[in-house]
């Protein structure tokens, strides 16, 4: 199913843990996307609309090239915002890949 981006982000830099006191960096990309609340509740519970998503992804050539099916570019991430993408991941909820759906006409192999 595919899912309408609504924003990216690339953040780079470094905090200190807390706990540790050790200075940590950090790379990433963030996708964030909106999808249908499934609405399935219990005990009185209810749901509707739309649920915001954000997938984190270490930006390293390797991980992003995995995502994307190939290297990215701001240009590219930029371009994402306000398009629909397929999101698929794996069975510990860790993003897999990202695509852009294909049109019904090719999905259906006309």
């Amino acid at each position: 199913m595919a899912n309408k981006v609504i924003g990216v982000e690339k953040s780079e830099g470094e905090f200190t843990d807390p706990r540790t006191g050790k200075n940590v960096a950090y790379n990433n990309i963030k996708i964030h996307f909106i999808k249908p609340n499934p609405g399935k509740y219990s005990d009185g519970n209810f749901g509707s609309g739309m649920l915001p998503v954000t997938v984190k992804i270490q930006n390293e050539k390797e991980i992003v090239e995995a995502v994307f099916g190939g290297p990215i570019t701001k240009d590219d991430l930029l371009s994402m915002v306000d398009q629909e993408y397929e999101f698929f991941f794996n069975e510990k909820g860790q993003i897999e890949r990202i695509t852009a759906p294909l049109p019904p006409a090719i999905k259906k192999g006309a």
